[in-house]
């Protein structure tokens, strides 16, 4: 809305009488540098030859306003929940203290964890050594009693074929004697299979304790390792945060700085031209919009094309007077080629609407296409907020605000706007201050460097905390509900 106010450089008086004094006065204050800035665009592009565009985007830095629009700055220890500057100092520096506490604990168990990790993928390993040494042995052991047990075989056949020419009982002695000597010899190979897979296991048993101390003390070692290469790269990493975020801090510093000193320059301009004022200097301005504009900027039989640049000797114009009153329109003046300083300005608005309603019918649509569904002034249940009302006037507002304690408020729908009004009971009077809603998603007080919110209820609750303005210090606090069996929002949501 401010920006839609600057581009036309004309307030409708209506939307006027519904600004408080200090946003008048913010407001007549912007418009009248805007006034300046224009002119002194005018004439830097009727001096110099255009440059050519540059793509790059502008990054821009907003601050917080306060009651005299300067940056909003907060002193440690002045506030009045603020604690003492020791007090503040030694919390911090025990915060800090924690903090690194806690980092040093999780380094320690990362490293613990790698150092864990690594140990068992270690044992893993030596296990499956084992287990295939174990097993290469063993099969060796069968393959030489297969051979053992071939061979005896073989001499049993042969002791058979001499016993064929012997007598009877010779043979079977003999084959009484093979069987006991078979029975034996199989007995033997198998205590012997026995021991040795006994002394095999006992001698892995010992090996697995000693790679386990041996892994042990080397977990330790790596243990040890890993926390010194993790708190060193998490130092160095904390040191180049800090440094990026000094190097940024600087040069918004030198942003800041440059900024103040072009809006000191501003305003000593503005002073200087405030001297003289009148109505020639007004017809004079008209003057300018009527003829320098189109013979040096267009240049004659030129439609939009670029301007044409000043002779030598073509002394420039002079600047525009200060206006007579504070309200009402303004003189016009050439606008200039590049867009209002404010970011916002760029920003989408609503699709296919005027920069203002022009009757309440169209208040209503735009609340029930855009407002209602998404449900902005309806609670987590579904339910429409108490705080929330809708088409008042500023007296039905007053009237339902009177007598109430400071901090009682209600948000109404505005009919000169797109947006809402935030109507709030003071210690003398009720303040009504307006919700700028055009841009969808976006609802922030009329006014420069306002602080913009995603919904209402982040608006609420931000202000809940700190005051709508310094000077007068208002707070959310207590929501006005509805007075009556039908809600005033009726028309808005059936």
């Amino acid at each position: 809305m401010l920006q839609q106010i600057l581009k036309d450089m004309f307030i409708d008086p209506e939307l006027l009488e519904e600004l408080s004094e200090e946003q008048k006065q913010i407001l007549f204050m912007k418009m009248r540098e805007e006034q300046v800035r224009r002119y002194d665009v005018w004439v830097d592009e009727a001096l110099t030859p255009p440059k050519p565009a540059s793509n790059k985007p502008k990054r821009n830095v907003d601050f917080l306003m306060d009651s005299r629009n300067e940056p909003w700055t907060w002193v440690l220890g002045d506030g009045n929940d603020d604690l003492p500057y020791d007090d503040m100092v030694r919390k911090a520096m025990e915060a800090e203290e924690d903090e690194q506490k806690r980092k040093d604990k999780e380094d320690v168990c990362k490293a613990q964890e790698l150092a864990k990790k690594q140990a068992e993928e270690q044992a893993d390993v030596a296990r499956k050594e084992r287990e295939a040494r174990r097993l290469r042995l063993l099969t060796e052991e069968e393959e030489k009693m297969k051979r053992d047990h071939d061979a005896f075989e073989a001499e049993l056949r042969r002791r058979e074929a001499e016993m064929i020419y012997g007598t009877a009982k010779e043979a079977r002695l003999a084959a009484t004697r093979a069987e006991e000597e078979k029975a034996r010899k199989k007995q033997e190979q198998e205590e012997i299979l026995k021991q040795r897979t006994k002394e095999q296991e006992e001698q892995d048993r010992r090996e697995e304790q000693l790679e386990q101390e041996r892994l042990k003390q080397e977990a330790n070692t790596r243990e040890q390792e890993l926390y010194v290469n993790i708190r060193s790269l998490r130092i160095q990493k904390e040191k180049s945060e800090l440094e990026a975020v000094e190097n940024e801090w600087r040069k918004q510093e030198e942003k800041a700085k440059a900024y103040e000193q072009e809006r000191r320059m501003s305003l000593i301009r503005a002073k200087e031209v405030g001297g003289s004022s009148g109505s020639g200097m007004l017809e004079r301005m008209r003057e300018l919009s009527r003829t320098s504009i189109t013979t040096e900027v267009q240049g004659p039989g030129q439609g939009q094309g670029s301007p044409k640049p000043r002779g030598p000797h073509t002394p420039p114009p002079s600047r525009p007077a200060k206006p007579m009153g504070k309200t009402g329109t303004l003189p016009a003046v050439p606008s200039a080629s590049r867009p209002p300083m404010n970011s916002t300005a760029s920003l989408p608005r609503q699709s296919k609407r005027a920069a203002r309603p022009a009757t309440k019918t169209d208040v209503i649509q735009w609340f029930k296409d855009v407002e209602w569904p998404r449900r902005i002034v309806c609670d987590k249940a579904g339910q429409v907020c108490p705080w929330f009302h809708g088409i008042l006037s500023r007296a039905h507002a007053e009237q339902l605000l009177e007598g109430k304690p400071a901090g009682t408020f209600l948000i109404r729908v505005s009919e000169r706007i797109w947006g809402y009004t935030v109507s709030v009971s003071s210690a003398h009077r009720c303040k009504h201050f307006l919700v700028d809603a055009a841009i969808v998603g976006k609802y922030q007080f009329f006014g420069d460097n306002q602080k913009v919110h995603d919904d209402l209820h982040n608006l609420i609750e931000f202000h809940q905390k700190y005051p709508i303005s310094v000077a007068g210090q208002e707070l959310l606090l207590m929501p006005q509900t509805q007075i009556g069996r039908v809600p005033d929002y009726q028309e808005l949501v059936s």
